[in-house]
């Protein structure tokens, strides 16, 4: 459910692969605190909660990276459209174009997903298959 994902870079750069992101805390609790906020000004009063959790670090001077769930990067981001470029199937219903690059830098993609296409000489075995 709730419980605090942790990234430790201490941890990462242990031999063997190290530990990336997992689950951590103990004494878990979310509940409602005394905030309120109202998105419009008729509309009734909502709450804000408050996630509250104990954690201690297994190493001195370590920087820690807490999130609510796990973090999907750019990277992941390319690297999954990267491997959507590779299939053959998935080529037919879905094509990627850079529509241009970010300020930073980055690649920024239109993905269209449609109908799967004809391939060449489909309609010769159609028309075949309809006889």
């Amino acid at each position: 459910g709730l419980r605090p994902l942790l990234y430790s870079e201490k941890e990462a750069k242990k031999d063997a692969g190290g530990v990336g992101w997992h689950r951590c805390g103990t004494n878990i609790s979310y509940r409602r605190n005394d905030y309120v906020y109202s998105k419009k000004k008729e509309g009734k009063p909502k709450a804000y909660y408050t996630l509250q959790f104990l954690f201690e670090s297994e190493h001195s001077k370590d920087t820690c990276y807490f999130a609510h769930c796990y973090p999907y990067t750019y990277t992941d981001l390319q690297a999954h459209l990267t491997r959507l470029d590779g299939d053959v199937e998935m080529r037919k219903i879905c094509r990627r174009k850079r529509l241009c690059e970010t300020i930073a830098g980055n690649r920024c993609d239109v993905l269209t997903i449609t109908a799967p296409r004809k391939e060449e000489g489909d309609e010769g075995v159609q028309e075949l298959l309809r006889r």
